[in-house]
């Protein structure tokens, strides 16, 4: 809410870093999914309250590796599931943030 309140009109969840391989390094990759599910919920009952656009949001990834055919498909893997979010966020936006590269498929 203190987001509308400044002014935004898009309610994000906040999942950036919620991801299976940043999840993975801290120990706790099995609460990705619960994560996720519970920031989305947040997310979208501010959005029914106020109104506003919805967005789940998905970030960089440090296991890219241009020459590593193994952490290019996980990437893609990654990517193709949204970071965890997948089809939660029916209805809203995937916004994507801090990227310093891209490929082409």
């Amino acid at each position: 809410m203190d987001f509308v309140h400044a002014g935004s009109d898009v309610t994000q969840a906040l999942t950036y870093y919620v991801h299976r391989e940043k999840l993975r390094v801290i120990g706790r990759e099995k609460d990705l999914v619960p994560m996720n599910r519970i920031a989305l919920k947040i997310a979208k009952k501010v959005r029914r309250k106020t109104h506003t656009l919805f967005a789940g949001d998905i970030c960089n990834t440090n296991i890219y590796d241009p020459n590593d055919k193994k952490a290019l498909k996980e990437v893609a893997r990654y990517f193709r599931g949204a970071g965890g979010l997948g089809s939660r966020c029916r209805g809203g936006l995937h916004r994507a943030e801090t990227f310093s590269w891209a490929r082409k498929p």
